[in-house]
C-alpha cells in the first residue's frame, strides 16, 4: 500500500528535526528566563517571516509557472521594477492605496508582455524572460543612476505595521499562500495549470 503524502509527510519530519535541532544547540525556539526555566521565544519565528514574506509571495506566482512547465528568470527584475514604481509614485504624493495598485499593475504589465511572448511568439519562457531580466536590470540603472530612493514615511508604513504580533507583510503572504492553494485545488483553470 502506498503511503499518501510521502514526500510531504518526509519534508515536515525533516523541518521539524532541523528546528528540534536548532532549538537543542541555540536559543532559537526556547530561551530560559531569569528563574531558569525554559520559555517559548516566538522572535526568532516573527523575525524569519517578516524577512521572507514578499520571497514568499513571489515564490507562489513562481510555483503556478513551474506547474505550468515554464520558468521565469525576470522575477526578481520585474519586483525591483514594481518597488521603483512605487517608490516614485509615493515621492511623487500618491495615496498609498493608488501606489500599491500602480505597483500591481506594473508587475501585471511586464508578466502579460513575458507571457503573450511566449505564447504566441513561441519562444521558450527562459530565453523571453532572460531578455526581460535584463532589459528590466538596464532601466533600472538608467532610472536610478545607481543611486538609492528614500521614500516617505507613509509609504514604509504598510511593512511596519502589526497584528497580533506579526508585520502586515506575514499576513498578505499567509493570504496569498491560502488563496493560490485554493485556486489550484479547487477551480477549473488552478487544476489546467
Amino acid at each position: 500500500m502506498r503511503v499518501k503524502f510521502g514526500r510531504e509527510l518526509m519534508l515536515a519530519c525533516s523541518i521539524i528535526f532541523l528546528i528540534s535541532l536548532l532549538s537543542a544547540k541555540t536559543s532559537f525556539l526556547f530561551i530560559r528566563d531569569t528563574s531558569g526555566a525554559l520559555k517559548f521565544n516566538l522572535e526568532p519565528i516573527k523575525s524569519l517571516l517578516d524577512t521572507y514574506a514578499y520571497t514568499i509571495i513571489a515564490a507562489v506566482g513562481m510555483t503556478l509557472v513551474i506547474i505550468a512547465g515554464q520558468i521565469d528568470l525576470s522575477v526578481g527584475s520585474t519586483l525591483a521594477v514594481c518597488s521603483l514604481v512605487a517608490g516614485y509614485a509615493a515621492l511623487a504624493g500618491m495615496p498609498i492605496p493608488l501606489v500599491a495598485l500602480l505597483a500591481i499593475l506594473v508587475g501585471a504589465v511586464i508578466g502579460c508582455v513575458n507571457g503573450i511572448i511566449v505564447a504566441w511568439g513561441r519562444i521558450h519562457s527562459i530565453i523571453v524572460t532572460l531578455g526581460t531580466m535584463n532589459l528590466l536590470r538596464g532601466l533600472i540603472l538608467l532610472v536610478t543612476k545607481q543611486e538609492w530612493l528614500y521614500p516617505p514615511d507613509s509609504f514604509k508604513y504598510l511593512g511596519r505595521v502589526a497584528f497580533q504580533g506579526f508585520p502586515l507583510p506575514v499576513w498578505m503572504a499567509v493570504v496569498v499562500v491560502l488563496i493560490a492553494a485554493f485556486f489550484v485545488k479547487n477551480t477549473r483553470t488552478g487544476r489546467e495549470i
